[in-house]
């Protein structure tokens, strides 16, 4: 790309660019994902993270436990190992979150019978009305 662009430094200064905004969206946005998580209670020992700080109710500790694992995976320092755990990851990935997803939806299922809706009344009729929700 560089051959046939007019200035090819802004090549590599864009993709340099882009790479540097991926990151950092990643780490801005986890810790948030991860509090959400944390907030719904799924799992019994990961509430501590749930707790938000100022108004906006910033995952300060999410921030933190993000920090630390980025640091962790600096400081291993060999690209291939890094390689290696990462695939691990992404191996299957399709399959691994539909799991998850299901897994999910089982556990919200059987310990939160409160939030299922029962409804009055039979389907859908053909007339665009359904059941009352009750």
């Amino acid at each position: 790309m560089e051959l046939v662009s007019a200035f090819g430094p802004l090549i590599y200064a864009g993709c340099f660019a882009a790479t540097l905004s991926s990151a950092l969206a990643s780490l801005v946005s986890a810790p948030k994902v991860f509090q959400a998580l944390c907030k719904d209670r799924l799992y019994p020992y990961i509430t501590y993270f749930a707790k938000g700080y100022g108004k906006n109710n910033e995952p300060v500790r999410g921030y933190v436990l993000c920090f630390f694992i980025s640091v962790g995976f600096i400081l291993i320092g060999e690209f291939i190992l890094l390689l290696h755990i990462t695939s691990a990851f992404s191996t299957n990935n399709e399959c691994l979150m539909f799991c998850f997803i299901v897994f999910l939806v089982i556990v919200w299922h059987v310990f939160c019978p409160f939030t299922r809706r029962t409804y009055i009344g039979g389907g859908y009729d053909g007339d665009g009305g359904g059941g009352d929700v009750k």
